[in-house]
C-alpha cells in the first residue's frame, strides 16, 4: 500500500478506511468459516493448561468470532478475562467467575451472561461487582484484536489507544497474539513510538511472524 507524504495520523486514517472497506466485503458465512479455522490454529499451537488466564475480547461484527476458542479454554480448566473501559483510552481486564460458560457471541443483543453489562461502543463489558480485577501481570496469554497487522508484530487499532496502553504493562514473557482475518494483513503501515507490537499474528490462513517470530511447533 502506498502512502502520501503527509502526517502519520493522516496516513493511519487512510489505512483504517481501506481496511474497513475490506472487512465490509466479507460475508457472514466467510467470517464464520475463517473464525473456525483461526480457532483450530490457535488450539494446535498454544495449548491452555488448567489455570491459564486468557485476556479475551467480545468481537465486533467485523472481527473474528473466538467463541470456539473460549469454549476450549474453559473446557480445559482455563479462565477468561475481558476488558472494562475505565476512561478515555484506558481499560483494565476483569476475570469472569468460574462456572459453566454462557455464549460469548459477537454482536449479540442479549448479554453474553449475567456477568456482563452494556458498555461504550455497543460492547458488553464485565460487571466489576461480579468480576475481579486481573492485573496485566496476572494474564498468561493475551488475544488482541486489531484493524490491521504486519509482519514483525506491528498492529493498527481502531484509534483510541486502549490496547497500546494496556499492552505496555503486559510482562515481556506473556505471549500476545494478534487475531485478524487474512485480508487484514498488510505489507506495512505507518507506526509511532507508542504503537505496541504483538508477539504472534494469527489469521484463518495460519501464523505470521510477530515480534517473537512464529510460535514453537506443537509438541
Amino acid at each position: 500500500m502506498q502512502f502520501e507524504a503527509s502526517s502519520i495520523a493522516t496516513q493511519k486514517i487512510a489505512v483504517r478506511r481501506e481496511l474497513r472497506s475490506r472487512l465490509r466485503g466479507l460475508t457472514p458465512t466467510a467470517r464464520a468459516a475463517a473464525s473456525e479455522r483461526l480457532c483450530d490454529h490457535l488450539a494446535a499451537a498454544l495449548p491452555t493448561p488448567p489455570g491459564t488466564v486468557v485476556a479475551a475480547f467480545i468481537a465486533l461484527p467485523s472481527e473474528p468470532d473466538l467463541t470456539a476458542c473460549y469454549r476450549r479454554i474453559l473446557a480445559a480448566g482455563g479462565r477468561l478475562a475481558f476488558p472494562l473501559i475505565t476512561g478515555p483510552g484506558q481499560m483494565e481486564f476483569r476475570l469472569l467467575p468460574p462456572g459453566p460458560e454462557s455464549a460469548v457471541a459477537p454482536g449479540s443483543a442479549a448479554a453474553p451472561s449475567p456477568d456482563f453489562l452494556p458498555g461504550p461502543h455497543g460492547l458488553w463489558q464485565p460487571d466489576p461487582s461480579r468480576c475481579p480485577l486481573v492485573p496485566a501481570a496476572g494474564v498468561h496469554l493475551a488475544l488482541v484484536p486489531g484493524l490491521a497487522f504486519a509482519a514483525g508484530g506491528h498492529r493498527l487499532g481502531q484509534g483510541a489507544g486502549y490496547y497500546d496502553r494496556w499492552l505496555a504493562a503486559v510482562p515481556a514473557a506473556t505471549p500476545t497474539v494478534g487475531t485478524a482475518f487474512a485480508c487484514q494483513l498488510l505489507a506495512g503501515f505507518p507506526v509511532e513510538d507508542h504503537d505496541r507490537r504483538v508477539d504472534f499474528i494469527l489469521t484463518e490462513d495460519g501464523w505470521t511472524a510477530g515480534a517473537r517470530g512464529l510460535p514453537p511447533p506443537a509438541a
